[in-house]
């Protein structure tokens, strides 16, 4: 095979000239989409393990979701909550405690939840989060992300947002790489007993509820949290880590989006020092 046959262009030495420096000039960038898309696809992977990672050590809590709601739907005061639970859950607020008479009546019919938690967490300063924020400091899970913590929250005083989501998220990152396959076990054991008081339609008490609450708004904000959406799409509404860690997000951060991720925080901690019984 001839690799010097002539071509079209030999009769125009300067048309051959010019794409031949053409073809130099966007060599570099051919190369580097070649690396951008190298990039992406390492990004992408990663995304999916975490995921993955996520999926085989939180996935009882998912199974209780799921079969708590087949469950508890014909059992009248369950039913009365659980429109509550579920819609902080989308909101991607991990909630433990008490409902409060304020809550069940203006959540299920908030048009914008945001704005009913916004003017709760405002009407305290912020003051409730601070305080899980400096548990979550202490608590020994964290290990080497106190420090990460503890600046996140100094930015987050001083209203820098974007910054502190950052910091949180890296420290929730550390907070689940410590979650083991002891939590996992506890997870199921504990949703197991939820499951079988509820089917016998028996109210629960303070503590079976709380760990109910729980367990729903944390898999609900789990799942919105460690979505694995494509950057080429739009970017998602809700805190996304894959978005805000590899540096795609453009939304403008605020106090409630660092309160929900302490809130997320804490949860991880709680689930991770779940009792043997409760």
């Amino acid at each position: 095979m001839n690799d010097n046959k002539p071509t079209i262009w030999d009769n125009y030495p300067g048309i051959k000239s010019a794409l031949s420096t053409l073809q130099e000039v966007i060599r570099p960038f051919g190369e580097a989409k070649d690396k951008i898309e190298s990039i992406y696809n390492v990004l992408l992977a990663a995304a999916h393990s975490y995921q993955e990672w996520i999926d085989s050590t939180f996935g009882s809590v998912q199974q209780f979701h799921e079969k708590i709601l087949e469950v508890g739907k014909k059992v009248f005061w369950f039913t009365e909550i659980i429109q509550t639970i579920e819609k902080l859950g989308d909101a991607q607020l991990v909630y433990w405690e008490h409902l409060s008479p304020e809550l069940i009546e203006k959540i299920p019919i908030a048009s914008n939840t945001d704005a009913v938690l916004q003017d709760i967490f405002e009407r305290d300063e912020y003051r409730a989060v601070y305080k899980t924020a400096d548990i979550c400091v202490n608590h020994p899970v964290l290990g080497d992300n106190k420090q990460t913590l503890e600046q996140a929250i100094i930015a987050m005083r001083n209203d820098h947002f974007n910054l502190a989501s950052v910091g949180i998220i890296a420290a929730i990152d550390g907070a689940l790489s410590s979650a083991t396959n002891d939590t996992s076990i506890k997870i199921f054991a504990r949703s197991q007993k939820l499951l079988e008081k509820l089917s016998t339609e028996d109210a629960f008490n303070e503590t079976e509820l709380a760990l109910t609450i729980l367990f729903i708004t944390f898999d609900k904000t789990m799942k919105l949290f460690s979505a694995n959406i494509p950057f080429d799409q739009n970017e998602p509404a809700t805190i996304n880590r894959n978005w805000i860690m590899h540096g795609r997000s453009s939304r403008k951060r605020t106090m409630l989006d660092c309160a929900k991720l302490i809130h997320f925080l804490y949860g991880i901690l709680l689930l991770s020092d779940l009792p043997n019984s409760i």
